[in-house]
């Protein structure tokens, strides 16, 4: 097993990035829809830069091996259950929005969006040794499954906002960015695929 120094303040450190982010909203715009709807949405950028280190922790160590990509996959457990407590405090901020605003998501945005979130507590209920050794090779399929369902959830919900408001350029580099970690993921996928095939 690597030996992982900073999985609890990682963890620790992500919930309360959120927490801050949350507050500072709230400060500024009061407990209001206007508050906890910035709150949702700063929480989910916040989170979703966070779900970049986990989801390209294993590609960046394969495609460019160095001490610091090393120390990224090794301390890949406490990434991402620091994006798991910044996105927990998104989940709470949105909640709190729809219960101020008296709005209601789509069935669908419900389902999708809150099977995302089930993925997100699976993935951090089971980031420890113990799950790992009971699940077996179920481990990294639940993992890897759910890090690409989530990444799906976030392309979807920035296409869906660029359509909405196409002059909000922040969604287009969000969107950018996750089709360049994709590409990143595929590329080491294809460098693994070669050293298996020539060796």
């Amino acid at each position: 097993m690597p030996q992982r120094r900073f999985t609890p303040i990682l963890a620790i450190a992500g919930l309360l990035l959120g927490a801050a982010v949350t507050g500072s909203m709230l400060s500024a715009h009061g407990f209001t829809t206007e508050g906890w709807q910035l709150a949702a949405r700063y929480t989910a950028r916040t989170s979703f830069l966070l779900f970049l280190w986990p989801y390209l922790a294993s590609s960046t160590a394969r495609l460019w091996p160095n001490g610091f990509t090393r120390t990224v996959l090794r301390e890949r457990r406490g990434f991402g259950l620091a994006f798991a407590g910044a996105h927990g405090v998104h989940f709470a901020a949105l909640v709190m929005f729809f219960q101020v605003s008296g709005e209601t998501p789509s069935p669908v945005t419900l389902a999708l969006g809150g099977f995302g979130y089930v993925l997100v507590a699976l993935m951090a209920a089971t980031s420890n040794n113990a799950s790992v050794r009971l699940l077996g090779r179920n481990w990294p399929r639940l993992h890897t499954f759910a890090l690409h369902y989530v990444w799906f959830i976030f392309v979807a919900t920035y296409a869906g906002r660029i359509a909405k408001h196409p002059d909000m350029g922040e969604y287009v580099v969000l969107i950018s960015l996750a089709f360049a970690a994709l590409a990143v993921r595929l590329a080491a996928m294809m460098k693994r695929q070669a050293i298996e095939a020539a060796t």
